[in-house]
């Protein structure tokens, strides 16, 4: 029984270490982008996906609805200014980093 614990164990860090390998390359041989680093053409203005642009007494701002923590209904929405948002990706990125470096104990 324990080594069937420990082959299930084995297999499942292989398939995390899997997906958090390297982005993969695209044709033009570059890394393609991160999740949240992917953005969407809006007109002349970028917006990174998943928000929507807003601007809030002259400040453009970049806003996303969450679902409230308890409730499968309401939603509170979250907006950031553009510096905000890339300290949040960048924090995001370092985090993942930190765990990847540490490795599975």
């Amino acid at each position: 029984m324990k080594d069937i614990t420990r082959i299930l164990i084995l297999t499942g860090t292989l398939a995390l270490a899997a997906c958090a390998s390297q982005a993969p390359v695209t044709s033009a041989g570059t890394a393609a982008p991160q999740q949240g680093s992917r953005i969407a053409s809006n007109g002349s203005k970028a917006t990174p996906t998943g928000y929507y642009r807003k601007v809030i007494d002259g400040q453009e701002v970049f806003c996303q609805k969450d679902p409230d923590l308890g409730s499968r209904v309401q939603r509170s929405e979250k907006c950031l200014t553009r510096e905000q948002l890339d300290d949040e990706q960048r924090n995001s990125h370092n985090v993942m980093q930190d765990i990847q470096r540490s490795g599975v104990r």
